[in-house]
């Protein structure tokens, strides 16, 4: 949804939907990273570090977004691009 709604607003050059999709994405990534940590802590899950620091790296990647954008540089492409490894190399492949 998150990368739709980034699409939405790039294609219609809206910074300020921009800006709203990067203070969604921190929104997730904090409450989705917290629960999901939890679930594998509780099921023993083996690499519950390592996929917590993997959390960590892209929950500071955001961050950086939302502090470059701030500063008035254009991370739409960047970030499309990021949300969309991201969906498909940690969501569809390390989470499942």
């Amino acid at each position: 949804e998150l990368i739709n709604q980034l699409d939405d607003a790039q294609q219609g050059g809206d910074r300020a939907a921009i800006g709203k999709v990067i203070e969604g994405l921190i929104e997730y990534t904090v409450s989705h990273f917290a629960f999901e940590e939890s679930l594998q802590e509780e099921a023993g899950y083996a690499y519950c570090k390592p996929h917590k620091k993997v959390h960590e790296l892209f929950a500071r990647k955001v961050s950086e977004y939302q502090e470059r954008m701030d500063l008035g540089d254009d991370v739409a492409e960047e970030l499309h691009a990021t949300l969309a490894r991201w969906l498909v190399n940690h969501i569809l492949k390390q989470d499942k």
